[in-house]
């Protein structure tokens, strides 16, 4: 599996921005109420991909990178008996386990982390994954979290592919899920305008979305054996 890497990700500014999430006046919860959840179609896509093992894939341990309020953990504990939920932010951290899943997660569909399931909360960067055991884990998932990863440490990535590598199980998934600009079939105005909205110019948007994030083809990581 050749995943693109974010070639401006990792980068001082983005490690700045990062640690905003952890500093003391932080608002998680603002955050939490703000931040878009996820729709039932994302983790279906996750399953998908995940089973293209066929009968070999395992839904046993799942563990999500920068899960910040817990948007995707606490829908996975359906489908994964056991969830670890790590994010660098003890703040973030405090504001996911304070969250009742069953209300205020629209993917839960009203229920709560089904009793015989459990969800572990990990204070961790994806760099450095202390309290996971080596090859424990079926499936790592990160959702719009990938470019704040420090692929820059060493060449290629490799300190984010090593730690991952050590985590995960033999046959095991690694998915990362971001966002796109929006665009509407038969809507060309309307996709039009969602692209010049984003773009550089003083009266636009792209200044505050930080395009530098945009992936680059040319930036390859190494196949995942």
């Amino acid at each position: 599996m050749r995943t693109p890497l974010c070639p401006h990700s990792g980068t001082p500014h983005a490690r700045q921005t990062m640690a905003a999430f952890s500093a003391s006046g932080f608002d998680a919860q603002a955050y939490f109420k703000a931040r878009p959840q996820y729709p039932e179609p994302i983790f279906d896509l996750i399953y998908a991909f995940h089973s293209h093992s066929g009968s070999t894939a395992r839904f046993e341990r799942a563990l999500d990178l920068g899960t910040g309020p817990g948007l995707l953990a606490y829908p996975l504990t359906l489908r994964f008996k056991h969830v670890i939920a790590s994010d660098p932010s003890s703040s973030m951290l405090a504001q996911a386990k304070s969250i009742n899943p069953s209300t205020d997660l629209e993917a839960m569909k009203g229920q709560a982390v089904p009793p015989d399931h459990t969800l572990q909360f990990l204070t961790a960067s994806v760099e450095h994954l202390k309290g996971v055991e080596d090859q424990s884990v079926d499936l790592v998932v990160g959702a719009a979290v990938a470019h704040w990863f420090d692929w820059f440490a060493e060449p290629n990535g490799e300190r984010v592919w090593r730690e991952l590598e050590r985590v995960l199980r033999p046959g095991g998934s690694v998915v990362f899920v971001g966002y796109m600009v929006a665009a509407a079939a038969g809507l060309e105005v309307f996709n039009k305008y969602c692209v010049e909205s984003l773009s550089q110019h003083p009266d636009r948007l792209g200044k505050y979305y930080d395009l530098v994030r945009a992936c680059d083809d040319k930036f390859l990581c190494k196949v995942l054996a």
